[in-house]
């Protein structure tokens, strides 16, 4: 069985852009996460360990964004969806979505990137 968890707009300081000036000081940027995961578990007992740690994902998300200097917003989409496959065995499937300003395009609101990674699982012999 397949469940989503969504984790919306995580705000954080990043430093993105192709130019030294865009990437000189933080910018806003907004993080979504569309985890997949199986959360049958979770449901019938209640119990956090059958479930992805969201305040732990969005922490990471937030680390991971705050840290360094990209020249793409693709890369940072691709480093949080790697870590949290990482980070949180159960997720079989992430989507990444990172919302920025543009600098360089002033008569645009936004430039969204959007990712999604999924878990290599290997078959179970019998």
């Amino acid at each position: 069985m397949s469940s989503k968890i969504e984790i919306l707009g995580i705000e954080c300081q990043s430093r993105l852009g192709i130019s030294l000036k865009e990437r000189k000081k933080p910018q806003k940027i907004i993080i979504d996460l569309l985890l997949t995961l199986d959360l049958t578990q979770a449901g019938r007992r209640d119990n956090l360990k059958s479930s992805a740690n969201y305040f732990k994902i969005e922490r990471l998300a937030r680390a991971l964004a705050e840290k360094g200097e990209r020249l793409l917003i693709e890369r940072l989409a691709w480093e949080i969806a790697l870590h949290i496959l990482d980070e949180e065995p159960l997720v079989d499937a992430i989507t990444v979505r990172v919302h920025k300003k543009p600098e360089l395009m002033p008569k645009t609101r936004e430039v969204i990137v959007e990712m999604t990674k999924t878990r290599l699982r290997r078959k179970k012999s019998r």
